[in-house]
């Protein structure tokens, strides 16, 4: 019988030593499979709050551009119902960014509390934790500038004016 064909994996003075190698069978502990569970609950929300925040950034500079519009705007033209909307949208988001980041804080100490056990599923959830914070710290800086920006356009006249028209109606 010849050589095996070039390519073929077979290794001059292999013995077939790796094929007949035992193969073990590991079992996760009843905590272990526990928080390999919380883990895998954790990622799949890490995922949607990143995701959610960028929309919400999104969301506010949207709000802000429309708000900017109704300060441009005369009075007789305002809908006072649309600029109740807005404003309520406006405090919505911001709500729901700052109630995101302490339930964000939270999770993150309940994860890093019940992690004492695998080291291998840690360090992985560590990395997609820091790859997370860094695609919304990159969102933040660009949504950042912006919304800095168009919360800084209106005159502060034309500010307190839509104010006086969202109380007053």
């Amino acid at each position: 019988m010849g050589q095996p064909a070039v390519g073929s994996g077979y290794r001059p003075g292999d013995d077939g030593a790796d094929f007949h190698r035992a193969r073990y069978l590991y079992q996760l502990t009843a905590a272990g499979q526990a928080a390999e569970e919380a883990l895998a609950v954790y990622d799949e929300a890490l995922g949607r709050r990143g995701a959610l925040q960028s929309v919400a950034l999104e969301d506010i500079a949207n709000q802000l551009r429309a708000l900017v519009a109704l300060a441009r705007a005369e009075v007789a033209d305002i809908d006072p119902a649309e600029l109740h909307l807005l404003l309520l949208g406006l405090v919505e988001r911001f709500s729901g960014l700052a109630d995101n980041a302490q339930a964000f804080m939270a999770s993150l100490r309940r994860v890093i509390d019940f992690s004492d056990g695998d080291v291998e599923a840690f360090v992985a959830y560590k990395q997609r934790l820091i790859d997370c914070i860094n695609r919304f710290i990159a969102d933040l800086a660009n949504r950042g500038a912006e919304i800095a920006a168009l919360l800084d356009e209106p005159a502060p006249e034309a500010v307190e004016r839509l104010l006086r028209l969202a109380v007053e109606t």
